[in-house]
């Protein structure tokens, strides 16, 4: 669930010590956030729909790789996958803004800016990273908190949401202004996708609460299996990031 990027030759040494640390960091607070309650893992299962991605006629393998209720059992796919279908994108950015507040202190910010104007291997990891941050909408992850959640899971989404808030303030902060002129051009077609696909997520927290109904018949599991598949492939063919 978490990669690692190999810089290119012979960046800076600066560089080079400033980029490990913000990995330490960044990666401390992924595994905290994720291992610290089981309410995290709870949200992840009650709010997604996690367990329909098992039913996509994709892939070769199960989306876990044993009947284990923990967040190692869990494939790596799926698991991006199912955070993209609420909007929020969750493992692209989970982490990073404990790394960017790291770096952005005083006595780091003219190494951060050097490597964000001349280092092209952390240029393009920060442009991934605003690709991701441009396709997030935490609202929408509150329709389905309002339908499917309880209020503890509620806080769990309060603090996700705040977390996503910390790290678009802070890679807006630090990106220099030309670049994020040049950026903003860009994402202009994912935002109008967002934005026409967003009642796919409604219709998708309806279907998932429908489900959870006790009394149905063969045919309306039928009728909302579909309408689930539907809902699953018409918001990754809107947003183009799955997992």
């Amino acid at each position: 669930m978490e990669a690692t990027l190999n810089p290119p030759p012979n960046p800076k040494k600066e560089w080079r010590n400033l980029i490990q640390n913000m990995s330490n960091v960044s990666t401390s607070s992924y595994r905290k956030n994720i291992n610290q309650t089981s309410d995290f893992i709870r949200y992840f299962k009650t709010v997604t729909p996690h367990m329909a991605l098992g039913k996509l006629s994709i892939g070769s393998r199960p989306s876990k790789r044993k009947n284990v209720d923990n967040i190692n059992s869990l494939r790596a796919i799926p698991w991006v996958f199912a955070w993209t279908q609420i909007r929020l994108m969750l493992p692209a950015w989970l982490g990073t803004a404990e790394a960017l507040r790291y770096s952005s202190i005083k006595k780091f910010k003219k190494t951060l800016t050097d490597m964000e104007k001349n280092w092209p291997y952390f240029n393009s990891t920060m442009d991934l990273l605003d690709m991701v941050l441009s396709k997030v909408d935490p609202e929408i992850s509150k329709i389905y908190e309002k339908n499917l959640a309880d209020q503890k899971l509620v806080r769990v989404g309060d603090k996700l949401r705040y977390q996503f808030n910390a790290v678009k303030k802070l890679n807006h902060d630090i990106t220099p202004r030309e670049i994020l002129k040049q950026r903003k051009a860009f994402r202009g077609p994912a935002i109008i996708r967002n934005i026409y696909s967003e009642i796919l997520n409604v219709l998708q927290v309806i279907v998932m609460k429908k489900q959870k109904q006790k009394k149905l018949d063969k045919k309306s599991k039928k009728l909302l299996d579909d309408a689930m598949m539907t809902s699953i492939a018409g918001i990754s063919a809107a947003i183009k990031n799955t997992g």
